[in-house]
Protein backbone atom coordinates (compact mmCIF):
# COMPACT_ATOMS: atom_id res chain seq x y z
CA UNK A 1 0.00 0.00 0.00
CA UNK A 2 1.52 3.72 -0.73
CA UNK A 3 2.65 5.28 2.04
CA UNK A 4 0.36 8.19 1.67
CA UNK A 5 -3.14 6.22 1.39
CA UNK A 6 -2.18 5.15 5.45
CA UNK A 7 -4.46 6.84 7.41
CA UNK A 8 -2.25 9.17 10.36
CA UNK A 9 -4.51 8.90 13.26
CA UNK A 10 -3.73 7.51 16.46
CA UNK A 11 -5.33 3.73 17.06
CA UNK A 12 -6.73 3.21 20.53
CA UNK A 13 -6.86 -0.47 21.98
CA UNK A 14 -7.86 -0.47 25.33
CA UNK A 15 -7.19 -3.05 28.10
CA UNK A 16 -10.43 -4.88 27.86
CA UNK A 17 -8.99 -5.68 23.98
CA UNK A 18 -5.93 -6.20 24.50
CA UNK A 19 -5.99 -8.68 26.95
CA UNK A 20 -8.81 -10.79 25.97
CA UNK A 21 -7.73 -14.03 25.35
CA UNK A 22 -10.41 -15.05 22.77
CA UNK A 23 -9.16 -13.17 20.39
CA UNK A 24 -5.86 -13.24 18.06
CA UNK A 25 -3.49 -10.90 18.11
CA UNK A 26 -4.33 -9.49 14.46
CA UNK A 27 -7.91 -8.94 15.35
CA UNK A 28 -6.83 -6.75 18.30
CA UNK A 29 -4.63 -4.71 15.69
CA UNK A 30 -7.70 -4.35 12.94
CA UNK A 31 -9.31 -3.11 16.39
CA UNK A 32 -7.23 -0.44 16.71
CA UNK A 33 -7.57 0.32 12.97
CA UNK A 34 -10.57 0.56 13.27
CA UNK A 35 -10.69 3.11 15.95
CA UNK A 36 -8.12 5.28 13.81
CA UNK A 37 -10.53 4.90 10.89
CA UNK A 38 -13.50 5.81 12.85
CA UNK A 39 -11.61 8.89 14.53
CA UNK A 40 -12.88 11.70 11.93
CA UNK A 41 -16.72 10.23 11.25
CA UNK A 42 -17.64 8.08 14.42
CA UNK A 43 -17.46 4.77 12.42
CA UNK A 44 -15.51 2.81 10.17
CA UNK A 45 -16.37 2.79 6.22
CA UNK A 46 -13.41 0.58 5.36
CA UNK A 47 -14.19 -3.15 3.41
CA UNK A 48 -12.30 -6.47 3.83
CA UNK A 49 -10.36 -5.71 1.30
CA UNK A 50 -9.03 -2.33 2.15
CA UNK A 51 -8.26 -4.24 5.52
CA UNK A 52 -6.45 -7.13 3.69
CA UNK A 53 -4.41 -5.11 1.23
CA UNK A 54 -3.21 -2.70 4.30
CA UNK A 55 -2.12 -5.83 6.53
CA UNK A 56 -1.35 -8.59 3.32
CA UNK A 57 -3.43 -10.93 4.08
CA UNK A 58 -6.62 -12.81 3.10
CA UNK A 59 -9.94 -11.03 2.97
CA UNK A 60 -11.10 -14.19 4.68
CA UNK A 61 -8.94 -13.67 7.57
CA UNK A 62 -10.12 -10.26 8.14
CA UNK A 63 -13.59 -11.45 7.96
CA UNK A 64 -13.01 -14.20 10.57
CA UNK A 65 -11.27 -11.21 12.68
CA UNK A 66 -13.88 -8.53 12.17
CA UNK A 67 -16.51 -11.71 13.45
CA UNK A 68 -14.53 -11.89 16.11
CA UNK A 69 -14.57 -8.62 17.56
CA UNK A 70 -18.36 -8.57 17.12
CA UNK A 71 -18.88 -11.79 18.74
CA UNK A 72 -16.51 -10.18 21.84
CA UNK A 73 -18.81 -7.12 22.00
CA UNK A 74 -16.53 -4.98 21.03
CA UNK A 75 -18.12 -3.30 17.60
CA UNK A 76 -21.15 -3.57 15.81
CA UNK A 77 -21.81 -3.52 12.33
CA UNK A 78 -24.90 -1.53 10.23
CA UNK A 79 -25.85 -2.18 7.06
CA UNK A 80 -26.85 0.55 4.68
CA UNK A 81 -30.92 0.43 4.06
CA UNK A 82 -30.07 0.96 0.03
CA UNK A 83 -26.96 -0.86 -0.19
CA UNK A 84 -25.66 -3.72 1.92
CA UNK A 85 -22.74 -4.08 0.64
CA UNK A 86 -21.97 -0.38 2.70
CA UNK A 87 -21.16 -1.09 6.16
CA UNK A 88 -20.67 0.78 9.19
CA UNK A 89 -18.29 -0.90 11.81
CA UNK A 90 -18.54 1.29 15.74
CA UNK A 91 -16.38 0.82 18.20
CA UNK A 92 -18.74 0.08 21.42
CA UNK A 93 -17.46 2.58 24.06
CA UNK A 94 -17.22 1.06 27.33
CA UNK A 95 -16.39 3.11 30.85
CA UNK A 96 -13.19 2.62 32.90
CA UNK A 97 -14.44 0.24 35.50
CA UNK A 98 -15.84 -2.33 32.81
CA UNK A 99 -12.63 -2.09 31.39
CA UNK A 100 -10.30 -3.08 34.51
CA UNK A 101 -13.01 -5.51 35.75
CA UNK A 102 -12.46 -7.04 31.74
CA UNK A 103 -8.87 -7.35 32.45
CA UNK A 104 -8.99 -8.64 35.60
CA UNK A 105 -7.33 -6.17 37.48
CA UNK A 106 -10.40 -5.39 39.74
CA UNK A 107 -11.74 -8.32 42.00
CA UNK A 108 -16.06 -8.08 42.52
CA UNK A 109 -15.63 -9.24 46.51
CA UNK A 110 -13.15 -6.80 46.90
CA UNK A 111 -14.63 -4.04 45.04
CA UNK A 112 -18.16 -4.51 47.20
CA UNK A 113 -15.90 -4.71 50.29
CA UNK A 114 -14.38 -1.38 49.59
CA UNK A 115 -18.06 0.15 48.75
CA UNK A 116 -19.07 -0.84 52.44
CA UNK A 117 -16.08 0.48 54.53
CA UNK A 118 -16.51 4.24 52.22
CA UNK A 119 -20.09 3.71 53.53
CA UNK A 120 -19.24 3.64 56.89
CA UNK A 121 -16.38 5.83 56.74
CA UNK A 122 -18.94 8.32 54.98
CA UNK A 123 -21.41 7.49 57.92
CA UNK A 124 -18.76 8.65 60.60
CA UNK A 125 -17.73 12.09 59.03
CA UNK A 126 -22.07 12.62 58.55
CA UNK A 127 -22.16 11.89 62.27
CA UNK A 128 -19.17 14.90 62.83
CA UNK A 129 -20.95 17.39 60.40
CA UNK A 130 -22.50 20.32 62.18
CA UNK A 131 -24.93 21.21 59.40
CA UNK A 132 -27.04 18.44 57.89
Amino acid sequence: MKEQEKISYYAVIPANVRYDAELPPNAKLLYGEITALSSQSGYCWASNEYFANLYSCSKQSVSNWIAKLRERGYITIEYSCNDSSKRQIKVVECSPNEILRDSGTIDETNLRLDIQTLKKEFEKLWELYPRK
